[in-house]
């Protein structure tokens, strides 16, 4: 059985060759060999933790969810100044707007968040007007985030651009964050929101921010940095064919009860 190996080794090789031949298809296999490899760690330290069952369970709520019936909530904040007390275990040193090139860099560090299409919706950002914000503690990078100047909010990617809240006067709006794995829970997302959110009262402009309200980290890392919850978005989806989407207010009791829960 020596010649079968050997035969399926060398296409195996050759093949390798060919596709280092188009860095573009190269990188796309890398990062799906890279996505596969996390699911399948993710997936089996989920059948050890809940068991097969369990594992089953969750899957048949995500598809039920994906197919039949499907809610989901966004939370619209708005910066207030009362910021909590930040205890964090990583100095941010800097938080300055970055640029195109800034980003290609990051891209090779973390590969895997900054893809070719991400790559290409930052170009189409910096050039509608958006800002993007790097947070560095030396020269590590440790966190990102967008900021735009908007009349009106739609959270496009979480609940879709039928659902907007309009607004009086354009505001900054803060959006698609993202902390890299190994410094998360660390402080680090409510001070960038602090300083983002007091660089824009520097400008006289309102900064607002929204998140999914099933992302609590989130949700907690906004609360802590100053904001109050002002709207709520909502989306139901039966079928995947009949939608329903509505704005609702929160009002006051409602803030210090979400606060108290969290």
């Amino acid at each position: 059985h020596s010649w079968p190996r050997s035969i399926a080794r060398k296409i195996f090789a050759q093949a390798k060759d060919w596709v280092k031949e188009y860095p573009r298809l190269h990188q796309a296999l890398k990062i799906f060999q890279d996505s596969a490899g996390k699911v399948f760690v993710k997936t089996s330290c989920a059948i050890k933790k809940h068991g097969p069952l369990g594992v089953t369970k969750v899957a048949l709520l995500i598809a039920f969810r994906s197919l039949i019936l499907r809610y989901d909530e966004v939370i619209v904040f708005s910066f207030d100044g009362v910021a909590e007390p930040v205890d964090s275990k990583v100095g941010v040193q800097q938080v300055e707007t970055g640029t195109l090139a800034d980003l290609a860099y990051l891209s090779k560090e973390h590969s895997t968040h900054f893809t070719q299409s991400l790559f290409k919706n930052a170009k189409d950002r910096l050039k509608n007007g958006d800002k993007v914000y790097i947070a560095r503690n030396g020269e590590a990078c440790i966190h990102v985030t967008w900021t735009g100047v908007r009349n009106e909010i739609t959270a496009a990617y979480e609940i879709g651009t039928d659902c907007r809240v309009g607004l009086d006067s354009p505001v900054v709006i803060i959006y698609d964050s993202w902390t890299p794995p190994e410094t998360r829970g660390q402080g680090i997302y409510q001070r960038v929101l602090r300083e983002i959110a007091k660089s824009a009262l520097m400008e006289d402009k309102e900064c607002w921010i929204y998140s999914l309200s099933n992302n609590y980290p989130s949700v907690r890392g906004i609360e802590k940095a100053g904001f109050k919850s002002r709207y709520r978005m909502h989306k139901i989806r039966i079928f995947r064919w009949f939608t329903w989407t509505w704005v609702s207010e929160v009002h006051k009791e409602h803030q210090l009860l979400t606060r108290n829960y969290m």
